[in-house]
């Protein structure tokens, strides 16, 4: 099966709006704890950029979570779209 980028950069973004609204954060504050700038931090989870790893764990960090949690996360909603 191929990846389709787009679902796969929406299911991401979806999932670490979802994990930082629960935290409580604004995309300010996790721009703040993160060191990405706020329109990035959108960006991301509109699914408008092409992120990287790198970064995936910056804010997977911040959001205190790991990143098995949050893949398992994208994966559950890139199956379900």
């Amino acid at each position: 099966m191929l990846l389709d980028e787009q679902k796969f950069s929406f299911a991401l973004g979806d999932s670490i709006y979802d994990f930082r609204t629960r935290k409580g954060y604004s995309q300010e504050k996790l721009a703040e704890l993160t060191g990405l700038h706020r329109t990035y931090i959108s960006d991301i989870e509109r699914g408008a950029k092409n992120v990287t790893v790198k970064k995936v764990a910056l804010i997977c960090s911040a959001l205190n979570v790991s990143l098995g949690t949050l893949f398992k996360e994208v994966d559950k909603r890139y199956e379900s779209k």
